[in-house]
């Protein structure tokens, strides 16, 4: 769903939770030594930081499917219709390189408003980014690789702890709490590559966050023992620093972003930490919705709506260059039987969605199945029909309807014609 208000998103990628995909077009990068006193940067004030309301009101309400591309060979037609997005998400890793520097000019050329946002993982590291032809090409993921590759998180059987398959987990402890200096040396990563590639980002999508870590389950690689990130046999769910630790680290991590990045600077984060934690969401200007809307919670749909439209409530997100950065998004095919719904949902919340959520080659194009409703006439609205709740938003020429039954379940989902 597209509005004036509320952005459509372009994702080129997939991963295990929500990686962007890392496209290798173009130049080889440099593997130069960051220093470890970079100086902070600061990205330019946004044009417009205005306050927007808990729901922006679109002057135009339709359907249009999100797109993807699996490959960096964009042709011209491609890029044009990059460019027509106000934001698109490509991996950190990639954005800080030579390689990305041809694509986003390009992109800015032709639309120089467009928002470009690097997907970073946050407290792991695959092991790949320390080969040679990825250190070559992907500095700043080498720089990353250097870095943590000795503060490796383990169990307390002494085995090292996976986030995802191929990616160790990264320990954010020191002593009783999390790692200052380690996250520091991090942040001083991010702001050289970014001074070395200017404007080739304007925020970054956290994947993800979370109160407490998740061990990767799979095969062989299944975790022994439970993680003890301070070594002093206590695993985690019993030790209260470590818990403290964990959190710590990502609380710090966003505000000393947005501390280094200017008030412009966009956060986003996928994760069940900003759902539940006020003061972590306000941290934040947009939060993915991942398999909405019943997400890995396995949430009833109610809920899951219930969830977005807290989030664009006061003292929740903090709107970044005029607006909140939500989306919905699905992981699998499966999910897409809730198509309908979460087209249903963008109509209410003025937030954005995709249509599905498998990689395709080729861009997906338009949707044909779209709606003009014209402009929204006021806010969501809730009311109680029986045993039924019912959410609605008027439109110049309709009415979007979601109904929901006693156990959270839709019951309809559809536009009545005014």
């Amino acid at each position: 769903m597209v509005t004036n208000d509320s952005p459509r998103i372009l994702r080129i990628s997939v991963s295990a939770m929500f990686v962007a995909l890392v496209l290798v077009a173009g130049c080889s990068g440099s593997t130069t030594e960051p220093v470890q006193d970079t100086p902070a940067v600061l990205m330019p004030p946004p044009a417009s930081n205005t306050p927007v309301p808990a729901f922006n009101l679109p002057a135009q309400a339709y359907d249009d499917r999100s797109m993807y591309a699996s490959y960096p060979g964009f042709s011209p037609e491609q890029y044009d219709e990059i460019a027509a997005m106000p934001m698109a998400m490509f991996s950190l890793r990639f954005l800080l390189s030579e390689s990305a520097t041809p694509v986003i000019a390009r992109l800015r050329e032709l639309n120089p408003d467009i928002v470009i946002i690097g997907v970073q993982q946050v407290l792991s590291v695959p092991d790949r980014w320390g080969n040679p032809e990825s250190a070559q090409r992907f500095p700043f993921g080498a720089g990353l690789h250097r870095l943590l590759a000795n503060h490796a998180a383990m169990s307390d059987q002494g085995e090292p702890i996976l986030m995802w398959d191929g990616a160790p987990m990264i320990n954010p402890m020191r002593g009783d709490s999390f790692d200052q200096a380690l996250l520091t040396r991090f942040l001083n990563e991010i702001s050289y590559w970014a001074t070395e590639f200017p404007g080739q980002f304007d925020g970054i999508m956290h994947d993800y966050t979370s109160p407490r870590p998740w061990a990767w389950p799979a095969g062989d690689d299944s975790l022994e023992g439970s993680i003890d990130f301070d070594g002093d046999g206590i695993p985690f769910d019993e030790d209260a620093n470590e818990q403290a630790a964990w959190i710590g680290w990502q609380y710090a991590l966003t505000s000393q972003l947005q501390e280094r990045f200017g008030e412009g600077f966009i956060q986003i984060a996928n994760g069940r930490l900003p759902l539940d934690d006020r003061d972590f969401a306000q941290q934040l200007a947009g939060v993915i919705f991942e398999n909405f809307p019943r997400s890995v919670w396995n949430f009833t749909p109610q809920r899951g709506l219930d969830y977005a439209i807290q989030m664009r409530q006061p003292g929740w997100l903090v709107p970044r260059r005029g607006q909140y950065w939500n989306f919905y998004w699905a992981t699998a095919p499966g999910i897409d039987g809730m198509i309908n719904f979460r087209r249903h949902t963008s109509l209410l919340t003025g937030d954005t969605y995709e249509t599905n959520g498998t990689t395709s080659t080729v861009f997906n194009g338009t949707d044909p199945d779209y709606f003009e409703l014209g402009a929204a006439l006021g806010p969501l609205t809730i009311t109680h029909e029986g045993d039924n709740d019912v959410y609605s938003r008027e439109f110049e020429d309709g009415t979007v309807v979601i109904e929901f039954g006693p156990t959270g379940n839709t019951t309809s989902v559809g536009v009545s014609p005014r």
